[in-house]
């Protein structure tokens, strides 16, 4: 059951939720503006994940060319194979729509590069799915600031939740006092 705000916002709920991993690899994050804060970031959405298994679909965008995903990510990924991909929009490859309608999660995180590119155009196609979508702001990048603050801006108009790791944390854990809560807090300090 969705708990829905007064303003339509939908809760982050750990039953519904699952986590996109897009193109955070070795050649592309120094190019980021902030990049290694991003991989730090995105590493610590998916340990998070792990306490409230989340499923992931990971991708990487043509690895041939632009190597496969960050060490610190990857570390967190060892029970998952990557999808290699060269579209923009994640949705438009066959397998990543497959493995998403499989898991049958209405709430998708969105983490990775670049924020104005292929999680701009993802965060479009799922919301046009009907999906609620999540994009973790520090765990995402682009080459410029500009840039990704736009597809920020754009991504909030079309009714993307724009959130910080913290934040996605504890919605998930909804509250103190449970098992999970003393590992929640280990990641966030």
């Amino acid at each position: 059951m969705k708990e829905v705000l007064e303003r339509g916002y939908v809760m982050l709920q750990k039953e519904n939720a699952l986590i996109m991993v897009i193109d955070l690899q070795e050649k592309l994050v120094p190019a980021i503006d902030r990049g290694s804060e991003v991989v730090n970031a995105a590493a610590r959405v998916l340990q998070g994940g792990q306490l409230f298994d989340l499923p992931v679909i990971w991708m990487e965008q043509y690895p041939k060319g632009l190597g496969r995903t960050v060490g610190e990510v990857a570390a967190q990924l060892n029970d998952h194979q990557p999808i290699e991909k060269v579209e923009f929009n994640a949705l438009d490859h066959e397998d990543v729509l497959t493995t998403l309608k499989k898991t049958r999660k209405k709430q998708v995180v969105l983490v990775g590069i670049e924020t104005h590119i292929c999680l701009l155009q993802t965060a479009k196609a799922l919301v046009d799915r009907g999906y609620d979508v999540y994009v973790v702001e520090e765990a995402t990048g682009s080459r410029s600031a500009a840039n990704k603050e736009r597809a920020l801006a754009t991504m909030r108009q079309i009714g993307v939740e724009v959130t910080g790791v913290e934040s996605m944390l504890y919605e998930l854990l909804g509250r103190a006092g449970t098992p999970l809560f003393k590992d929640v807090l280990a990641l966030i300090k």
